[in-house]
């Protein structure tokens, strides 16, 4: 599980803390938290708006990096300075991503089609450091693809 926000979310945190009246802000930094997910949770989430999607994917050697940051960060502070809230968590990221793609396909030939086979598996090939061969654990695929 790996703390997450999406990119619309981070923006506002941004503008929303430069607008806040300095006197209401305590520190010069500040955590902004939005969601925790894991992959599994991720493609059981994409699943509900592509039923037909299949998972694979092989972890390298940067998720040992990454099973050492936190699993959520503490933006309690920023709540309670300029009252952060996040307005995106899984569900809405994903449907806002899915959306955003099927209206790319209806207005061009050339977007990338909700149905496209996505070799994510290649990707993660390519940039392996290590050049080990990892455990298999899910490919982001159509079913009925090959």
């Amino acid at each position: 599980m790996l703390p997450m926000m999406y990119i619309d979310d981070c923006l506002r945190s941004l503008t929303e803390m430069m607008e806040t009246d300095e006197a209401n802000l305590k520190q010069r930094t500040y955590n902004v938290a939005a969601m925790s997910f894991t992959p599994h949770q991720l493609a059981n989430m994409v699943r509900k708006f592509v039923p037909q999607l299949r998972i694979t994917y092989n972890p390298d050697s940067r998720q040992q990096i990454a099973d050492g940051w936190p699993k959520m960060f503490d933006d309690s502070n920023a709540r309670r300075d300029w009252g952060w809230s996040h307005d995106y968590d899984l569900e809405k990221m994903c449907s806002t991503v899915i959306d955003g793609i099927r209206r790319l396909q209806q207005e061009s030939t050339s977007a990338l089609p909700i149905d496209y086979d996505v070799e994510v598996k290649q990707a993660l090939d390519l940039h392996r450091s290590s050049g080990e061969p990892g455990e298999q654990k899910e490919i982001i695929q159509q079913a009925g693809q090959s």
